[in-house]
């Protein structure tokens, strides 16, 4: 599937890089839901220069009992046919996020430890589960660093 193909509400600049000077990066996942078993949805991110990237995430038939629960439904109104009509490939996905990692290796987000899991359920079953750790081990909490990236500006 190439770039632009899918066209969601949910897709804005879906698996586009972000300029070089993109500054700080701010990450959020989307779940179909907070308890076990959970899978990212949607991934975006957006940068201190204004830049912003989100996509869906088609469902990977390695995921056991996906199910969008009816709290995710209510808050991100995401249904099983808008990620398979719109949804991007895990590894599509997770190449984007690698390049980005490349580029600037940090990552912020409001609760690192659902981005971790969420991400790592999304790594751990492409063609390249090793580089997990090339975004999981960056994401940072905003809220220990709010002075650090306001300083900035």
């Amino acid at each position: 599937m190439k770039i632009g193909e899918n066209m969601s509400k949910f897709n804005i600049n879906p698996l586009m890089l972000p300029d070089k000077d993109m500054g700080a990066i701010f990450i959020d996942c989307e779940a179909t839901g907070l308890s076990e078993p959970t899978y990212p949805i949607s991934i975006g991110i957006s940068c201190e220069n204004g830049f912003e990237s989100q996509c869906l995430i088609k469902p990977d038939i390695r995921w056991p009992n996906f199910q969008i629960t009816e709290g995710a439904y209510q808050i991100h109104k995401i249904d099983n046919n808008e990620l398979m009509q719109y949804g991007y490939s895990i590894n599509d996905v997770a190449l984007w996020l690698s390049d980005i990692a490349k580029m600037n290796p940090v990552f912020f987000s409001d609760n690192p430890a659902y981005e971790h899991m969420w991400l790592k359920k999304l790594y751990l079953n492409t063609h390249f589960p090793i580089q997990v750790g090339a975004v999981q081990n960056h994401i940072m909490n905003i809220a220990q660093h709010i002075p650090d990236i306001t300083q900035k500006t």
